[in-house]
């Protein structure tokens, strides 16, 4: 084959998995919106901050559809902790919340199938679960981190209660009047166009402007996977089906793998023939523990917290791993896979268009247009 037609087909490939992706992703960022717009940072706040096992399982309920990334979900969690929320309760949120998020949950659906997906939530809950037992009891205390400003990786600030606020990551901006100020909370019912137009504008101008990056990285690689790496390659690593899971374990865990941009990589490893276990250690472990998660962690939860974090994600991803690689469920996963192997039809790409028409208008943010929604 020569260079011009291995472009083309390379070029084919993004286009065709970016329009099987694109009606259930532009469906997530609807629901992420009026989520947005009925479930703000100071909700989430103020329902986390207290202590005891019942937050810890609050914490993974409510952060599993937050359209959260893991950089985003770390001032959230440093606010949950200054307010008296325990580490257990810290540790859940953020293991849990970035692994799904109802975007991410909807593009699983389109692209790897409804068994996967409900897989990949039960394990988002589980892991959630586990990583907030273990670091609520391992943690050395649970003392709060003082008041001082937390650097993330999405250069969070947080003022003082009795000034207006503005805390802004890269994954959510949200603004919270001043506690000491003397105005009353609007009505809702004379708000509900206001707050529904704010979610829209979350969910098709925030959201995605936040979620471009590691979607466009997330559908070019994945157009090279396909393109490029045969379909008998992760059969021939050394070590087997462990020595694969290991080294997706190894890869994950430093990176920042986004929970929808990783979907398109996710379902050419699947294509590729790795096996669906050892594709759920990468959508586990890359979103729920990467360099920039871990390092934010250890200032807000400490050290020992820290390591029992990490050391809970990567057990919980290799019993899920196995459990999964060894039942029927595999198999369903597969073939939901290849059943796409048909193409795309001519919704799927008008909707494709559309997905890139959103995230193109959403680099736009700063227009006139934008700030006007």
């Amino acid at each position: 084959m020569d260079f011009v037609s291995l472009i083309i087909r390379y070029l084919k490939e993004t286009w065709w998995l970016t329009s099987e992706m694109a009606p259930y992703l532009v469906l997530g960022f609807v629901i992420a919106g009026v989520l947005r717009a009925f479930f703000t940072e100071e909700w989430v706040r103020r329902h986390l901050g207290q202590k005891g096992l019942y937050q810890i399982v609050k914490a993974v309920i409510i952060g599993i559809p937050l359209p959260l990334c893991s950089c985003g979900v770390i001032p959230v969690a440093a606010s949950i902790r200054r307010q008296g929320g325990s580490r257990g309760a810290v540790a859940a949120f953020t293991a849990a919340t970035p692994q799904t998020g109802v975007d991410a949950i909807a593009a699983t659906v389109g692209m790897l199938g409804w068994v996967f997906a409900i897989v990949r939530v039960i394990i988002a809950f589980i892991n959630g679960i586990v990583a907030g037992l273990v670091v609520e009891k391992w943690g050395d205390g649970n003392k709060a981190i003082t008041a001082t400003e937390e650097e993330d990786c999405c250069d969070s600030s947080e003022e003082s209660c009795c000034a207006s606020t503005t805390e802004t990551s890269c994954c959510c901006e949200s603004e919270t009047e001043s506690c000491c100020s003397g105005s009353e909370d609007p009505q809702p019912e004379e708000n509900r166009l206001a707050f529904l137009l704010s979610g829209l504008k979350f969910g098709l101008v925030t959201l995605p402007r936040d979620l471009f990056g590691a979607l466009v990285v997330g559908l070019l690689l994945a157009g090279a996977i396909s393109t490029f790496i045969p379909q008998d390659f992760f059969s021939n690593i050394p070590g087997g089906q462990f020595g694969v899971y290991l080294g997706m374990t190894l890869i994950s865990l430093p990176l920042y793998i986004c929970s929808t941009g990783s979907i398109p990589m996710a379902f050419t490893f699947l294509q590729s023939g790795l096996s669906p276990g050892a594709v759920l250690i990468f959508l586990i472990a890359g979103p729920a523990s990467n360099a920039a998660t871990v390092t934010s962690l250890w200032k807000i939860i400490g050290g020992r917290a820290t390591v029992g974090y990490i050391l809970s994600i990567i057990a919980t991803c290799w019993v899920a791993a196995i459990t999964l690689d060894f039942s029927g469920l595999s198999l369903m996963v597969t073939q939901a896979v290849h059943h796409h192997d048909m193409g795309v039809n001519l919704f799927q790409q008008l909707m494709g268009g559309l997905l890139v028409a959103i995230l193109v208008f959403s680099r736009l943010g700063q227009s006139r247009i934008t700030r006007s929604l």
